[in-house]
């Protein structure tokens, strides 16, 4: 409606005033002010060219583009979109009543030393949490070069700040994506944001602390948002920190809510000794969809044995992606991995590029066809050796149930008989 209003400002009719307003009922009665100031700013400015629109205040165009979100706000889905500070502090003051369900908000610009906290955080933390109508709320700061020192200081209060989010009384869906390399985030850090599993409301949280100042320490904290009665789905992002396991996962395997559980572990020099840490996941009586990712790691045969293990026997478990690119699986790995065959899962997602697996590693997981309960499936073997043995024994999958089949065998020196023999599987999806 308002993107588009300048084109078409000679035709512009204002909104009738009289019996026509009646007849939108089924209309929020607070748009009625909103629209009315937009279509006011139209008229004031109804017969300037495109050309000289460009020259218009700042100030009007910003008062513009905030009572246009309070519209949006009100009318598509109950959501709003905001990139930047100013554009947010400036809605919350004009329109701190006006109901939306579903926030997407860029935090840069908010509450930095630089700025003489003109923005302040702690503000909109109090906003958003009090908020009567908002249940899901994305809050990302991921586009930072860290290069500005004003911008590089500890962060810790700021994601106290944020914590403070879990004393909604309405928030059920919450994302905090704090991948900036400026935001200096550590082991305090983490303390402070498991503090959101008290929340009484919160079922869905996603916390992306990629790159990050956090050891195992902070990564203990983290796991005790296991102990949340209400929480069904986490997603905990900790690649290329220094997160260690050490046991300390305890806390999300004696759930009793979870049900959906997304560990980010890439490039954390993670062991087979840890992959044994994280096989006590297989224990939990509650986990229904499982995703790991371990990838750029330092996870060999044994790590993957002891991984399967304990996943395979899990009764609950029907869900599960592991990411294990770049390890040392090799062909040992691959024949522990092929075992899921006898577990319960229905999807399964095995992500093994560039893990030295050669023709037996892929005879191996070909055997995966012999499950009774898969009905999709994803190999990815990219950048591997398997050459045309491996790829005639996956050629034999053609003779399993499944519903679905993903296959990435790129760069594995497999020669148009090898290609000749997995022409077979013509219903397969291939990358």
């Amino acid at each position: 409606m308002f993107q588009n209003w300048h084109r078409r400002s000679l035709e512009y009719q204002p909104p009738n005033e009289g019996p026509a307003k009646k007849r939108r009922t089924g209309r929020h009665p607070r748009l009625y002010k909103v629209e009315n100031d937009i279509w006011g700013l139209v008229s004031e400015f109804a017969g300037t060219t495109e050309s000289n629109m460009l020259a218009l205040s700042s100030a009007h165009m910003n008062n513009a583009l905030s009572m246009n979100m309070a519209s949006q706000a009100v009318r598509h889905r109950n959501k709003i979109v905001v990139n930047d500070a100013p554009r947010l502090h400036q809605w919350m003051e004009s329109y701190p009543h006006v109901p939306f369900r579903v926030a997407h908000i860029d935090i840069q610009g908010w509450s930095q030393p630089c700025d003489g906290d003109k923005y302040s955080l702690r503000d909109m933390v109090d906003f958003l949490s009090s908020h009567r109508t908002l249940n899901t709320l994305e809050l990302r700061r991921v586009d930072g070069d860290g290069g500005d020192d004003c911008d590089y200081y500890d962060r810790n209060g700021d994601v106290k700040r944020l914590a403070r989010l879990g004393t909604s009384t309405t928030l059920h869906t919450l994302s905090l994506i704090l991948e900036d390399d400026s935001w200096n985030i550590s082991d305090k850090g983490a303390k402070y944001l498991a503090r959101l599993g008290k929340s009484t409301t919160l079922h869905t949280l996603h916390l992306g602390l990629s790159g990050k100042f956090i050891s195992s320490k902070g990564a203990q904290h983290l796991t005790r948002l296991g102990a949340s009665t209400k929480l069904h789905t986490l997603t905990l992002d900790l690649c290329d920190t220094d997160a260690g396991l050490d046991g300390g996962l305890a806390g999300l395997r004696e759930s009793t809510t979870l049900r959906t559980l997304t560990l980010g572990l890439a490039k954390n020099n993670i062991n087979d000794d840890d992959a044994k840490h994280l096989a006590v996941l297989g224990t939990s009586t509650t986990l229904k969809t499982l995703t790991l990712n371990l990838c750029e790691n330092d996870v060999g045969p044994d790590g993957a044995q002891a991984l399967v293990k304990s996943l395979r026997e899990s009764t609950t478990l029907h869900t599960l992606t592991l990411g294990l690119a770049k390890n040392r699986i090799g062909d040992g790995g691959a024949k522990a991995l092929a075992t899921l065959k006898t577990s319960r899962l229905n999807t399964l997602t095995l992500d093994l590029r560039e893990n030295n697996i050669g023709p037996d590693g892929a005879q191996a997981l070909a055997g995966l066809r012999q499950s009774t309960t898969l009905s999709t499936m994803t190999l990815g073997l990219a950048d591997n050796s398997i050459g045309d043995g491996g790829a005639k024994a996956l050629a034999t999958l053609k003779t399993s149930t499944l519903n679905a089949l993903t296959l990435d065998l790129r760069r594995n020196s497999v020669s148009p008989d090898g290609a000749q023999a997995l022409a077979g599987l013509h219903w397969v999806r291939w990358v």
